[in-house]
């Protein structure tokens, strides 16, 4: 080949090399890597928390919105302890606690929920703030269930539950002869007994002593079934989304913390019902 030929098969190849890398659509940039609540925490150092009004865990002053209970005393400690700001971020229902987390719109639910297996599904649980006592209840007047909770699993009887919450599977597993009563997920514990105290239901699940609040203000009482007898004994934590490992482990860090100071068991004290984790881990 002449030297003149392959300068200019050098000339065609450098101009159809520009061409091709002009004209080729340069490859889409990645995905920028979503933030976890985690690392959101500690840029901001603020933990926002979703919540569930239920005294005495958690009430609000309707005058001055101002939050008390268990809830928040124990939250607040663990937040002084990790040096977070807690930022009461949004009010959620016991059954769609969960979509609040996966979404993003609050780092944790600062509420303490019952560990149970449908809810260990959807979120992370922390190490357990404290132990409590479920119980059944019926009205005060309603004489049938004498014998205790042997005498409640009858067809007869209407057990009051609220959808996606852990009475669900208590109805399934332990009372699947009774009608069941489906409350929508969020109904609050004041709507929950009133469904009792009208006869649309006639026993249901309960902490006791939200139901001993209720009768404070109630003309119509409540009891609880038997001689005190659990009928499910719950450890309690804080919840994550589901991945958030890292968030859960300084949570659990924060929560020992508290546990071994005795400054959990002086928080817990004033809430006849629930006790220190017989185990700590």
């Amino acid at each position: 080949m002449k030297l003149s030929h392959l300068a200019l098969v050098v000339a065609l190849s450098a101009v159809t090399a520009f061409a091709v890398s002009k004209y080729t659509a340069a490859p889409a940039p990645s995905a920028a890597k979503q933030e976890t609540a985690f690392e959101r925490v500690m840029r901001t150092g603020t933990l926002r928390c979703g919540y569930i009004i239920s005294p005495p865990f958690l009430a609000v002053d309707p005058a001055t919105g101002t939050k008390s209970g268990l809830a928040i005393d124990y939250v607040t400690a663990i937040g002084r302890e990790l040096g977070l700001k807690i930022e009461w971020a949004e009010e959620v229902g016991w059954g769609v606690f969960a979509e609040g987390l996966k979404a993003g719109r609050y780092d944790a639910l600062c509420y303490p929920l019952w560990e149970a297996g449908q809810r260990a599904k959807v979120a992370l649980f922390t190490t357990p703030l404290y132990d409590s006592d479920l119980s059944m209840l019926s009205r005060a007047d309603d004489m049938r269930f004498k014998d205790g909770l042997k005498s409640i699993n009858k067809t007869d009887v209407i057990m009051a539950t609220v959808e996606g919450d852990v009475s669900q599977a208590l109805h399934a597993q332990q009372f699947p002869l009774t009608k069941e009563l489906a409350l929508p997920a969020g109904t609050d514990s004041g709507q929950y007994f009133m469904n009792i105290v009208t006869r649309k239901a006639d026993v249901g699940p309960v902490f006791k002593y939200e139901m001993e609040k209720f009768n404070e203000n109630s003309p119509t009482k409540l009891k609880i079934i038997g001689n005190n007898e659990p009928v499910q004994s719950f450890r309690t934590g804080l919840t994550v989304a589901q991945g958030e490992v890292n968030l859960k482990l300084m949570l659990d860090s924060a929560i020992h913390t508290l546990l071994r100071s005795g400054e959990a068991a002086t928080i817990i004290a004033k809430y006849p019902g629930v006790s220190v984790p017989l185990n700590q881990n």
